[in-house]
């Protein structure tokens, strides 16, 4: 079993109607892919879908070579819930501009 923590940059220009893909990289640097090769077979999300901020949408796993390692990259998209964005900041700030 093995635990792994990532980062991710967001592009903040259409906040808060975005969308960010968010990759992480697996390798398998124990032996070179001529002797060992990673597979794809499936990369799911199996905690909660609809978070504070964010809806966990496509998953994608793709198959990849580095420095003749075999890589798996995943991508996971995170939608943004714009809804409580509208309720709390744009309508009461619009609300107010025209009192």
């Amino acid at each position: 079993l093995y635990t792994v923590t990532y980062n991710c940059d967001f592009d903040l220009i259409m906040f808060p109607f975005d969308r960010q893909d968010c990759l992480m990289k697996f390798t398998l640097v124990s032996a070179t892919s001529s002797y060992m090769e990673l597979v794809e077979k499936a990369a799911r999300f199996t905690g909660k879908k609809d978070l504070i901020e964010y809806s966990i949408g496509e998953v994608k796993i793709e198959l990849g070579e580095e420095e003749a390692f075999s890589t798996v990259y995943v991508t996971v998209r995170f939608t943004r819930r714009y809804g409580f964005y509208l309720l709390t900041l744009y309508i009461p700030t619009t609300l107010i501009m025209f009192n």
